[in-house]
């Protein structure tokens, strides 16, 4: 008769730490798209604060936006498509995310 330990072997013949690592692989993923909706609404709050203030500077920013989405959409689109990591491409686009949020919280010279 074969025993079988329940701490090794869980649902569908999976090993305990294999589903464990999914679960928290899964959950890093998630933490990882939490963080990165909420550093882009910190950064549109500093984008419409920019805006409401006006000034020459808001078409140029409004620019830089357009782009940095499009470079985006072109840099990860095709790497997700070919079998990229979905991680990945939240790492990166929460590295830009963060760099606008620094630029833009940084003081605004008179």
């Amino acid at each position: 008769m074969e025993r079988r330990r329940l701490d090794t072997v869980g649902q569908g013949g999976v090993s305990g730490r294999a589903a464990h690592r999914r679960r928290r692989l899964m959950f890093e993923t998630m933490w990882k798209l939490a963080m990165l909706t909420i550093e882009c609404q910190q950064v549109i709050g500093l984008r419409m604060a920019m805006v409401a203030r006006g000034g020459a500077e808001v078409g140029e920013e409004i620019q830089l936006m357009m782009s940095e989405k499009t470079a985006s959409a072109f840099r990860c689109g095709p790497a997700l498509l070919a079998g990229g990591s979905f991680d990945r491409m939240i790492d990166d686009y929460r590295g830009v995310v963060q760099a606008n949020a620094l630029r833009l919280a940084a003081p605004v010279a008179s």
